[in-house]
């Protein structure tokens, strides 16, 4: 059985990387606004962490250790949580080092999942493409499956069938590798 991500979510996928560059001029025009410092460090978040939007938005400051640039993770699943340690992408980690530091009390992004859907409502996106994106980027550039699965907080394999699209012409390209001898 094969398994593919629907047309919809293809589309969005694309249109990630765009939605990205506009967030990110949006933050420039004013970083020191600290509603842009929120929305833009959580784009960034999501995209280079792969964290669902509610993991995302429970992480308090006490979560991340700015010394091994690893913050723990809570995960609910089935009523139980799950807390696991990942290490922060160097631009999450900048990011987070902006964010004044008087402030640091609390939730990072104390925002709800409402307001962060209205949000990316605006580029047309749901916060959950991220995770797609952040996936299929690890994929294609030839992660391990094992790796994606600890990234995405997965306790098995089955769940990365949906992050395993590959494009017709990504597809000709690793055919094409194949030699006779």
């Amino acid at each position: 059985m094969e398994y593919h991500l629907k047309p919809e979510i293809l589309q969005k996928l694309k249109r990630v990387r765009q939605t990205i560059k506009k967030i990110e001029e949006w933050y420039s025009e004013n970083p020191e606004d600290l509603k842009r410092w929120k929305y833009w460090s959580l784009t960034r978040f999501l995209i280079l962490q792969g964290l669902r939007i509610s993991e995302a938005l429970s992480l308090k400051w006490e979560d991340v250790n700015f010394e091994e640039r690893t913050a723990w993770v809570v995960q609910l699943k089935k009523r139980e949580k799950i807390t696991r340690e990942i290490p922060l992408h160097s631009k999450v980690y900048e990011a987070l080092l902006k964010f004044p530091e008087e402030e640091k009390k609390g939730k990072i992004w104390n925002i709800t999942r409402q307001a962060v859907f209205l949000f990316y409502q605006k580029y047309g996106l749901n916060p959950h493409v991220f995770r797609h994106y952040f996936a299929t980027m690890l994929l294609k550039k030839g992660e391990n499956l094992e790796n994606v699965r600890r990234a995405l907080g997965h306790s098995g394999y089955s769940f990365l069938k949906i992050y395993l699209n590959i494009e017709l012409e990504d597809l000709r390209e690793s055919i094409e590798q194949i030699s006779l001898f």
